[in-house]
Parts: structure tokens; sequence; C-alpha cells
């Protein structure tokens, strides 16, 4: 419990760092909790779409999909996967993002919200973002995948596409309709 003088621990006012003496503790390096990576189609929500920046430059929109429901393959409910469409700055490799490749992005972004049933505005970039609300908590399909570069074995790089509920494979389409539930364990 927090005093003005300092903290209460076992019925003695200490200071934090007393505290944390008294209790024997000792930093110890952080553990990743790993996030495997999944392969498998899954019923997902946009949760969030927005543009990022950096240094004052807007450099590409981030879209977050939350999997809802596992509809074949790996369990991978409440799992979050993130899209970027790099509209500018440099990629992984250190080049300038060009002009030709920002205008893919913005196509793939399109596309994406189409197939989520959303059309975003393309007659300006000021509209293009206003645009962009409607396509907050739309229910979404997606196909993930991983794999592993050749000079890399050990990495695993995650995949996904957004898909259509008719495109979904005959055994996700009867989990999306609710005729066979996958257990969640």
């Amino acid at each position: 419990i927090a005093t003005q003088r300092g903290y209460i621990l076992e019925g003695v006012v200490m200071g934090l760092t007393d505290a944390l003496r008294q209790q024997g503790f000792r930093p110890t390096e952080n553990v990743d909790e790993d996030f495997p990576p999944i392969a498998g189609e899954y019923k997902a929500v946009v949760k969030a779409i927005r543009p990022e920046q950096t240094d004052g430059m807007k450099d590409r929109y981030l879209a977050q999909f939350k999997i809802v429901q596992t509809l074949s393959g790996d369990m991978a409910d409440n799992r979050v996967l993130l899209r970027s469409y790099r509209i500018g700055g440099v990629k992984f490799d250190k080049s300038a993002v060009t002009e030709q490749e920002a205008v893919e992005a913005i196509k793939a972004m399109a596309n994406d919200a189409m197939t989520c049933g959303v059309a975003l505005d393309l007659s300006s970039d000021e509209a293009l973002e206003d645009s962009l609300a409607g396509w907050l908590d739309k229910e979404c399909y997606l196909r993930a995948w991983h794999f592993s570069p050749k000079d890399e074995p050990e990495r695993k790089i995650q995949q996904f596409k957004v898909k259509r509920e008719k495109d979904l494979r005959k055994a996700s389409q009867d989990g999306a309709a609710g005729k066979t539930a996958q257990a969640p364990f």
C-alpha cells in the first residue's frame, strides 16, 4: 500500500526498493511467450486501421485483424494478425518505397477492404482516410500460413490473405455455418 513516506509491507513503512530487497527480489531476463505461427482458416474482425508516421511523414497504413473463430487448422482464437500497407519510407531491405510500390499498397488495401464488404473512397487522400472508419468491426475471413527462408530454417514468417466466406474450404464453411464445432482445447 502506498503512503506519503513509502510503502507498507507487512505493517512496516519502507521505500519501494527496500521492499524489493526485503522480498529477496533479483531481476531476471524476460522470456518471450512465443506466439507460434499459425496455419488454417479463420473468422476475424477488423479491430483497427490507421495511418502511421515516421519522422513526421506518413509511411504506411496498419490494419489489425483479430481472430474470433478458428474454422480449420491451428487453434488461434483471439490472436491478432497485422497487415502493413507501406506507402512511404523505407522497406526492410533499407531501400526507399517507390511511387509504384505505394500505389500497389493502396490497391492491396482497397482490395482487402472490398473483400470485407467495404468500398474505400479513392477520390482523394482525405476521402480515403475518412472512409477507413467503415472498415472497423467488419467481419472477414483469413487464410493463414507460414514459411521459413532457405537460409534461416528456424525462422518462421507468418502470412495471411483476406478471403470471402464463399471462398473458404468446405470444412471451414461448415465451421462458419455452425455445422461443426472445433473444440477450444
